[in-house]
């Protein structure tokens, strides 16, 4: 455990663990906590001394502002619990096996190497925004499954798109667009807004909506389909009528051939 907790404290500790915001890209910082048997955290450590571990310690397991010194030959009766913040993301090790693992193999310095060659390849690609009745059927399937179920923009687009639409260059301007698709959905008395809130809930007009738009779409593909069948009909007979054509002209210069 002191191995873990020397190499930890190589890099900055205590509560400068910034998971966002404009230091997000650089940081690289460790967290040591140590918890009790039941799991509680109850030591926050900042750094180590010939005396010990310079600790903040907490009563409840969230708050640590009491500054102590915890001797060494205290950390058999606590279990490691490390959070590696790293350029906006954070690693928990529950132990010194998780920690060795990811400290040796550099997973995450791999991890985030892997993970923005995907984004990179996502933010290329071009997105299907739905259509107001596509997400009119997205509201009528999770209604049916419980009947509280609202969704803001936000929990659409990741939805659709998984949360890594939040790092497309375009991200404000697919909100915008969902946003004024929820907008005039309510504005249209299909959906409601909820508790004056930016999430919105299916009314039960949305129903008759979806039907209606459900016979349209029948309508026109049947119409397609007689259209198909009219040209292929028409194609059929040109080329019955042609080679008939081709027919005659054989038989008319056999005729006179002989």
């Amino acid at each position: 455990m002191l191995r873990v907790i020397a190499i930890s404290l190589r890099k900055p500790s205590g509560n400068s663990n910034t998971t966002g915001g404009e230091g997000a890209e650089t940081t690289d910082v460790y967290v040591i906590y140590l918890r009790d048997g039941a799991g509680v955290p109850r030591f926050l450590v900042l750094d180590r001394n010939s005396e010990g571990l310079r600790c903040k310690e907490s009563d409840d397991g969230r708050t640590f502002s009491k500054e102590t010194v915890l001797p060494e030959s205290a950390l058999p009766d606590y279990r490691l619990w490390v959070h590696h913040h790293y350029r906006g993301w954070t690693f928990n090790h529950e132990g010194m096996p998780s920690f060795f693992r990811h400290y040796l193999t550099r997973y995450p310095f791999f991890r985030l190497f892997v993970d923005r060659r995907i984004q990179s390849r996502f933010n290329r690609q071009l997105l299907t925004r739905m259509d107001r009745f596509k997400v009119l059927e997205h509201f009528r399937l999770e209604t049916t499954k419980d009947n509280r179920f609202s969704a803001s923009a936000i929990d659409l687009m990741t939805e659709f798109y998984t949360a890594r639409w939040v790092h497309r260059p375009d991200q404000d301007e697919l909100q915008n667009y969902y946003d004024l698709l929820l907008e005039a959905l309510c504005e249209s008395q299909d959906l409601q807004v909820v508790d004056k809130t930016s999430r919105y809930r299916m009314r039960p007009k949305a129903i008759n909506t979806i039907s209606d738009f459900a016979l349209e779409e029948r309508r026109h593909a049947e119409n397609r389909n007689i259209q198909i069948a009219i040209v292929g009909l028409t194609i059929i007979l040109l080329i019955v009528g042609a080679a008939q054509a081709v027919a005659a002209i054989w038989e008319a210069f056999f005729k006179a051939a002989t």
